[in-house]
């Protein structure tokens, strides 16, 4: 796929937490290879309420595409420690992280990765986001990326979180596209329709999802990155989400050079408003971070090796939570977690003693 099709746009609109603070699938089997054989949710689902608020019922993925315009080990930082406080809050099913190979427009400064988290309902996010989008933490993170935000219930009844693009070499391709409204007709826009189409005849499995509203009340994202963090435009565009997972990235460019999916690639790229949609392809990785023997805390998780049965370094969901020196009963030294320490009865001490010499 080309990385330069596209120009990126960014308007001057300041970044804010403040947005967020605005009141406002059961998982499943394996994917289906084709778009056409897709079944969800019923068409009225955003009619039907649950919460304090009145937010479409029953569970929700959230989408957060983050382009990185800060130093990268800044916004690794920041964003641990977020991920650390939302872990502990209700709701939060399941969270999985990728970093992008390449992107249509071409990913420019540190990186762009993407996190997305199964809620047990939208309720339970808007929660989540009164408690942690006050917080300088956020306001933090928010200063280093920007941000594409946006929540999705999927059509496909197979789609899951937990599994998706997980395994060995697989490649993750996400599209958030932006249609001229007047120019469809349609629910599903036929130019990427006609895309996953050609993808899943080859071999990828793919994913269509609907949209919710936003604060604006149309179907679309709460931030945009090519709005530094601010709300899209508020009329005049159409929204729409796909994934399609392959089983390398060598695989997706044999499918890729085939002549029907260079065809409606081609078509779909010239119908999106281009400046405002984005077209990732993926490989997982993780919002931890990486605790080396020497009790080191690195942030970036490409820095990690991690060993087997306790060799090598070890993941933590921040570097308070890195394994530390901890005295048990009978004299016993080990390296433990804080909270594990404290569990057990543990004292943290500075070191532990060197091991006796076998008689």
């Amino acid at each position: 796929m080309p990385l330069n099709r596209v120009g990126r746009s960014i308007l001057p609109v300041a970044a804010t937490a403040a947005l967020f603070s605005i009141a406002f699938p059961a998982l499943a089997q394996p994917a289906s290879n084709s778009a056409e054989t897709t079944s969800g949710p019923s068409s009225d689902w955003r009619d039907i309420k649950e919460g304090v608020d009145g937010y479409p019922a029953g569970p929700m993925l959230e989408i957060a595409l983050r382009r990185t315009h800060g130093d990268k080990l800044e916004m690794f930082k920041w964003r641990s420690e977020f991920i650390s406080m939302l872990s502990a809050q209700p709701g939060a099913l399941v969270e999985r992280e990728w970093q992008s190979v390449s992107g249509i427009p071409e990913n420019i400064g540190a990186g762009t990765w993407t996190g997305m988290t199964w809620w047990e309902n939208q309720q339970r996010w808007q929660d989540m986001a009164n408690m942690l989008f006050p917080s300088p933490v956020t306001s933090n993170w928010l200063q280093t990326i920007y941000m594409t935000l946006i929540f999705v219930k999927p059509m496909d009844e197979n789609f899951d979180l937990r599994t998706l693009a997980q395994s060995g070499e697989e490649v993750l391709e996400m599209g958030l596209l932006v249609f001229p409204a007047e120019d469809s007709n349609e629910d599903s826009p036929a130019p990427a329709i006609d895309y996953l189409n050609a993808i899943g005849a080859s071999g990828a499995e793919t994913y269509r999802f609907d949209i919710y509203p936003n604060p604006g009340g149309f179907n679309g994202p709460y931030t945009t990155a090519y709005n530094q963090n601010g709300p899209p435009a508020t009329e005049g565009e159409e929204w729409f989400v796909f994934m399609a997972t392959y089983r390398s990235l060598d695989a997706r460019d044999e499918i890729h050079d085939q002549r029907r999916v260079r065809r409606s690639l081609d078509a779909l790229l010239d119908a999106v408003i281009g400046e405002h949609s984005d077209i990732q392809v993926m490989r997982r990785t993780t919002s931890k971070v990486c605790c080396k023997p020497s009790s080191m805390c690195a942030l970036d998780p490409n820095d990690c090796s991690v060993g087997m049965l306790g060799s090598g370094d070890s993941w933590a969901g921040n570097c308070n939570e890195c394994p530390r020196p901890c005295e048990t009963g009978y004299n016993v030294c080990s390296m433990l977690s804080p909270k594990t320490c404290s569990d057990v009865g543990g004292t943290q001490v500075d070191s532990c003693p060197a091991l006796s010499e076998s008689p």
